[in-house]
């Protein structure tokens, strides 16, 4: 959140006492990063060219493996819990808690992409053949796993199947990250 568009909020509504408060100390927070900003961006534009490059490329790998993990908590908080809670029996329709799961599996596979792409510019040429060898054996076992859900599901089999592909893909995310933890960092 921006100074600016606390102050603005702040202004603009009359808030609970709790809410002005952490509001407020939003606004604090955001005012201390951009000082920390303004230093850095000082302190970058002092130092030799070198020296920049070095700076600028370790803090982006070193928080590549926290960076996903936030990702994927996110994408359980926001798509996961919401595709969990919709209760197509009592709406008397599936097809909202088909599109979340539909939803919460682009998000996961988008997010399986991005730490597999990453994997490939950081592994050596060998080993990265042996995880896109083992990435293609998973990919023919969530497919596989997923039909079988889609068989055995006593009532609407799209959402057995499309859930069972989310969950495969969560779980091969945080697979992945635990496996390659240390070349992430």
């Amino acid at each position: 959140m921006n100074v600016k568009k606390a102050n603005q909020t702040m202004e603009k509504y009359t808030l609970f006492s709790l809410v002005q408060k952490e509001l407020s100390d939003l606004k604090k927070t955001a005012e201390s990063k951009q000082k920390e900003i303004k230093k850095e961006t000082t302190k970058t534009n002092t130092t030799p060219k070198t020296q920049t490059t070095t700076t600028q490329t370790t803090p982006q790998k070193e928080n590549l493996y926290a960076s996903y993990m936030n990702k994927a908590t996110l994408i359980g908080q926001n798509f996961d819990e919401a595709a969990y809670a919709i209760d197509g029996e009592r709406q008397d329709s599936f097809d909202p808690m088909l599109k979340a799961f539909d939803t919460s599996y682009k998000q996961w596979d988008a997010l399986l992409n991005e730490i597999y792409g990453t994997l490939k510019s950081c592994l050596s040429s060998s080993e990265f053949t042996v995880l896109r060898d083992i990435q293609r054996n998973w990919i023919k076992e969530r497919d596989y796993n997923a039909g079988s859900a889609s068989a055995y599901s006593e009532y609407a089999p799209e959402i057995a199947y499309t859930e069972s592909l989310a969950a495969s893909t969560r779980e091969r995310c945080y697979a992945l990250l635990e496996q390659y933890r240390e070349t992430l960092r």
